[in-house]
């Protein structure tokens, strides 16, 4: 798209154009844009504007900031602890819902997440095995069975503590 400029000489009115823009956290030139479409009667109207974030279209437009380096700095490094895009993160701002950041030992806890789930399944194969053996169940396997059994259970309480604690961990970081 090709900007459309125009030269206005302001004849002693930059300083109160300025200020007046600073005080809405605008441009001058956005401010300039808003007084032409009042006085050109195109001002849309406050019911045409939507009301919140999620009246909007949701396709997504490129959008360019210019931000002091501290706060380009700032802004960065919490998009990136909160595992998303500057865009999905701004976007949380305006929603007034910032995504939270990841606990620092998140990979891990995902990791050991992991490790516990491969477990879990091993285990699964054991009580298949357990029942098979309950089904052909023979007095003289009654007390080997037993111990089995008890054994299984301990490692499916230790995977459950675990995996419970790493979930309640993680529950802040999910993403939507």
């Amino acid at each position: 798209m090709q900007r459309e400029r125009v030269t206005v000489d302001l004849r002693g009115l930059s300083a109160r154009l300025q200020a007046k823009a600073a005080s809405r956290h605008i441009s001058a030139a956005s401010l300039i844009r808003q007084a032409l479409l009042v006085s050109l009667d195109d001002a849309p109207a406050a019911a045409d504007l939507p009301s919140t974030c999620g009246d909007l279209d949701r396709r997504h437009v490129k959008l360019t900031l210019r931000l002091p380096a501290t706060h380009a700095r700032l802004l960065a490094s919490r998009a990136r602890s909160a595992d998303v895009s500057l865009g999905n993160y701004v976007a949380g701002l305006l929603d007034g819902a910032p995504p939270v950041p990841l606990p620092l030992d998140h990979r891990e806890a995902v990791l050991q997440l992991g490790r516990s789930t491969d477990q879990l399944a091993l285990l699964n194969a054991d009580l298949v095995t357990a029942m098979r053996r309950l089904d052909a169940y023979l007095a003289s396997d009654a007390v080997e069975l037993q111990a089995d059994l008890a054994q299984l259970i301990l490692v499916v309480r230790q995977h459950l503590a675990a995996a419970s604690a790493l979930v309640a961990a993680m529950k802040p970081a999910r993403r939507r």
